[in-house]
């Protein structure tokens, strides 16, 4: 696990207007952490959240960023199961209003079913509240997770199978849709399978996934 979260500020007066760095490798938060970093802009219109999750899943530490300083405002603890080592995907919705991950749970024994959490996020203090699990069936792990750019379905993939939820369901688990089945094509024989991977919201509207 990643034990440094590190910044590097840029004033884009410099070179012309081109921008230069004018301080890198900040520390703007030391911990123990797992995969990636998500981030929203925050309710006042201006700063923006950055959230990474620890090791185990179960802590969210909050950066906020504003335009000139990057605060490191604390961490919550989100009230789920820890794991040995967690392995997933967290995004937030466009609207910002949403924070979903996966929890591919490895237990030392191999990959095991995979896990959904859901959450409301206030993007004026920062807090994540009304947790959901949502329940996937799909014994295969997998990693990805993408809202769509209304905010209202999640898609969440294994490596055989994409899966969609609404959001605004009275029971999101139920409202589960498999709108995609891996072919198993082989990019090259013999290794390359075209599984399902990582997701990301594109600026077009489309969700692209990584094998």
């Amino acid at each position: 696990a990643s034990t440094e979260i590190y910044y590097s500020s840029i004033d884009m007066n410099l070179n012309g207007g081109l921008g230069g760095v004018v301080s890198k490798n900040n520390i703007a938060v030391t911990g123990s952490f797992g995969w990636g970093l998500s981030a929203c802009k925050h309710g006042n219109g201006r700063d923006w959240w950055v959230i990474a999750l620890s090791d185990s899943g179960r802590v969210a530490h909050k950066i906020l960023v504003t335009p000139d300083t990057v605060l490191n405002i604390g961490s919550q603890n989100l009230q789920v199961p820890a794991y040995v080592v967690w392995g997933g995907q967290a995004t937030f919705s466009p609207d910002g209003n949403q924070f979903a991950f996966s929890h591919n749970k490895f237990l030392g024994t191999g990959q095991n079913p995979l896990d959904i959490r859901l959450f409301d996020f206030d993007r004026c203090t920062g807090n994540f509240l009304n947790k959901m699990y949502v329940a996937l069936g799909d014994s295969t792990g997998g990693l990805g997770v993408s809202f769509s750019a209304d905010s209202r379905f999640l898609y969440v993939c294994s490596v055989q199978k994409i899966y969609q939820f609404d959001t605004d369901a009275s029971n999101v688990s139920s409202s589960k849709l498999t709108v995609a089945v891996n072919d198993t094509f082989l990019s090259a024989p013999p290794v390359f399978y075209t599984n399902f991977y990582l997701m990301y919201l594109a600026a077009n509207g489309k969700i692209y996934i990584t094998s």
